[in-house]
């Protein structure tokens, strides 16, 4: 095994808020192991759209970083008879010693934040919507039957709320089919809009780059069409689902895109850097930004679908009586698990029209969104805003 160096590094003040932080964790686990069967594992990040700068990042199960200090090789971390990776849930939400963090099943190790890849399901919705909006496929009055149920050829793609409970929604336009997450109106969207230009628009919110913020091991999302491909496949990534990956750092930063009226910005840890002799600081460069040049119109329709979201009528009832006027998505995505679970997110910001913070949680094999990641981005939005 290769072996570098040290180099003694800058003291460093990071954008971590601590008792947001806190709290964050705090709710992650209460919502993970409080799951039937236990979560395998979650995220949650927030993060200030104004300044860009990440006020709290936890990726779950954890580990304690100082069982590593007396460590002098590899042998020392993950000994022989260390028990390697098993079935099991890791149920302990931080790993305790050396091996343990290595070798257990949970992945402590793994930040799920940076390097997990998830299909972001209904999430991908507000990109699918912004891409319909501004090219023309549709307009606020555009209207689209919700049949229940698409059928192409042998193949049928039905609407959530017609399969859970049997019923169709009537005709819907862009605001309500976001605040309803309505899956008729999205296939329809993809439809029209064809799968280059949702692959398009994806790469636009960089959801298949690496979004290069200070930390090591992020990874790019995937958007894979090296195949034969067909309207079903198209319906599947409108929605977020298929052929599409990305980690929650990418879901965040679309949502953090709309709260910024259309601007996306590279998140930052770091609020500024101290040079070795402690006398003086200076801030860290200004996060890199660009302008999509998202009309006006569009990121108004887009919020207010969000917005209807979180209000009553909308998927995000956890947060139906939230105090402060919220703006959010949910998404309940597969990933082909034999027992047909799934991952649950909720992506959120607010006040909705002078947003201060963004709110972004992941719950793997944790349910439906509202109801699995709800209480997680309930409990940080509260923390913030309670002060």
């Amino acid at each position: 095994m290769s072996r570098i160096e040290p180099v003694p590094g800058k003291n460093i003040y990071l954008s971590i808020d601590l008792p947001l932080q806190r709290d964050a964790v705090l709710a992650v686990e209460a919502a993970r192991l409080g799951e039937e069967d236990d979560s395998t594992g979650g995220v949650v990040i927030a993060s200030d759209p104004r300044t860009s700068e990440v006020l709290a990042f936890y990726s779950s199960p954890t580990y304690d970083p100082n069982v590593f200090a007396g460590a002098d090789s590899w042998e020392t971390l993950w000994p022989e008879d260390a028990s390697p990776p098993g079935a099991s849930v890791f149920s302990d939400p931080v790993a305790k010693n050396a091996p343990d963090s290595i070798s257990h099943p949970g992945r402590p190790l793994f930040d799920r934040g940076l390097s997990g890849l998830y299909p972001p399901g209904s999430t991908f919705k507000i990109v699918t919507a912004v891409a319909g909006l501004e090219e023309g496929v549709i307009d606020e009055s555009t209207l689209v039957d919700d049949t229940g149920i698409l059928r192409v050829g042998a193949y049928s793609y039905g609407n959530w709320y017609f399969s859970q409970y049997g019923r169709t929604e009537g005709e819907v336009n862009i605001v309500r089919a976001l605040g309803r997450s309505n899956d008729i109106f999205f296939y329809k969207l993809g439809e029209w809009l064809q799968a280059e230009k949702l692959e398009e628009w994806a790469h636009r919110f960089k959801a298949d780059e690496i979004i290069d913020t200070e930390l090591e091991g992020e990874i790019a999302g995937t958007i894979r069409r090296d195949r034969d491909w067909y309207l079903g496949d198209t319906y599947h990534l409108a929605i977020g689902q298929g052929d599409m990956l990305v980690t929650p750092l990418h879901v965040h930063m679309w949502t953090q895109t709309i709260a910024k009226g259309g601007t996306i910005c590279t998140p930052s840890f770091l609020k500024r850097d101290v040079s070795s002799d402690i006398s003086s600081y200076q801030p860290v460069k200004a996060p890199s930004c660009e302008t999509l040049a998202i009309d006006d119109a569009t990121i108004d329709i887009v919020s207010r679908g969000l917005e209807s979201v979180c209000a009553t009528g909308g998927t995000a009832w956890p947060l139906f009586d939230f105090p402060v006027h919220l703006a959010c998505k949910t998404g309940t995505a597969e990933f082909g698990h034999p027992e047909h679970k799934t991952h649950a997110w909720l992506t959120a910001y607010g006040p909705a029209n002078n947003s201060e913070i963004v709110v972004t949680a992941l719950l793997e094999e944790g349910g439906e969104g509202s109801s699995a990641t709800g209480p997680i981005v309930k409990a940080v939005m509260s923390s913030w805003f309670g002060r």
